[in-house]
């Protein structure tokens, strides 16, 4: 009958947003929710066209919320943090903020229902100092993984020529909370996934959880110094590639060091942090036999640039935030991709 309150302990009809988390919360694994507050009705309208316009690349369901808000239910952690900068930009610095499914999900619920006050910015959230590398070594990998096909420029077959696994420090960030904001932590961070990378290419199945659906010949992934992978037998020559920073060609002797070693282990090398600037000032035959992963920009569509890529020799550029089509206008060896 209208007006009759629901039992005692009976649970209320869902409300749109409280649905939306529950449909969401069936996979909340690497899925966020990107909160927008309440605005001036022009920063509502260009809020909520920027969040249906990112859920197309993030995944998700746009909602409005109980208190003026709008929110992105369900989205993919790291490209959510993408279009949380883009936000912050269109409409004011802590104008949004991100909240896991995972940690987050019994007070969006509650919030959802009407039974508690509007979530927190997680900012002054996530672990304390003393607990970050406990959970850091609890993280499920996969879920704070950056993985890139790398294709072959000249004859793109169907078969990548490597996957490359890296921490990815958005979605990182997102899940340290506070600590997530602090450069220092955050490079920490991902040098200790990167190292637990290393320690689960040994266990198949944690190895078919972190490349998916990708087969590819090789592996290309950051090797912090000191760690080596700790397989229980060798394994097969030219399976991983390490890569390293820019950084590393400031002290020579130690790198020729490192590489020696990486060779003797059948582990080829990269050196990543590249850009046309960076490019310029490098000699070429003062370089280690590596790969060098070069990041784009239309800088690199100079013709100087040009020349300085025929230098280096283009079978040892690896071109990363570019299209197939650009990395065949500069000739490189191969360009990444995002796997799928």
């Amino acid at each position: 009958m209208p007006g009759t309150l629901a039992p005692s302990g009976s649970p209320a009809s869902p409300q749109p947003l409280g649905g939306a988390l529950q449909r969401a919360l069936r996979e909340p694994r690497g899925r966020v929710v990107l909160r927008v507050e309440d605005a001036a009705p022009h920063l509502r309208k260009l809020a909520r066209a920027a969040l249906q316009e990112g859920a197309l690349a993030a995944g998700g369901q746009v909602m409005d919320g109980p208190g003026g808000e709008v929110w992105l239910v369900g989205a993919e952690a790291a490209r959510a943090a993408r279009l949380l900068e883009l936000l912050e930009r269109l409409i004011a610095p802590a104008a949004a903020h991100i909240l896991s499914l995972e940690r987050d999900a019994a007070r969006l619920l509650a919030y959802a229902a009407g039974s508690a006050a509007p979530p927190a910015s997680p900012i002054a959230e996530g672990p304390d100092l003393a607990g970050l590398d406990d959970v850091l070594t609890a993280l499920p990998l996969p879920t704070v993984l950056r993985r890139l096909q790398g294709w072959p420029v000249a004859g793109r077959g169907k078969r990548p020529a490597f996957l490359r696994l890296e921490p990815d420090r958005p979605r990182l960030a997102a899940a340290l909370g506070a600590l997530g904001q602090d450069h220092d932590l955050l490079y920490h961070a991902a040098t200790r996934l990167a190292a637990r990378v290393l320690a689960a290419i040994a266990e198949p199945a944690e190895l078919r959880a972190m490349i998916g659906p990708v087969a590819a010949p090789r592996l290309h992934m950051p090797m912090p110094i000191g760690s080596r992978p700790q397989a229980s037998q060798p394994l097969p020559p030219g399976l991983l590639v390490a890569t390293i920073p820019l950084a590393a060609l400031a002290e020579p002797q130690a790198l020729a060091k490192r590489q020696k070693a990486l060779s003797a282990a059948g582990i080829g090398l990269e050196i990543e942090g590249l850009d046309a600037a960076a490019l310029r000032l490098l000699d070429p035959a003062a370089l280690p036999d590596a790969l060098l992963r070069l990041r784009w920009s239309p800088a690199l569509e100079a013709p100087s640039v040009a020349e300085t890529i025929a230098r280096f020799g283009p079978e040892r550029i690896v071109l990363s935030g570019a299209t197939p089509a650009e990395a065949s206008r500069l000739g490189t060896a191969f360009v990444e991709t995002e796997a799928p």
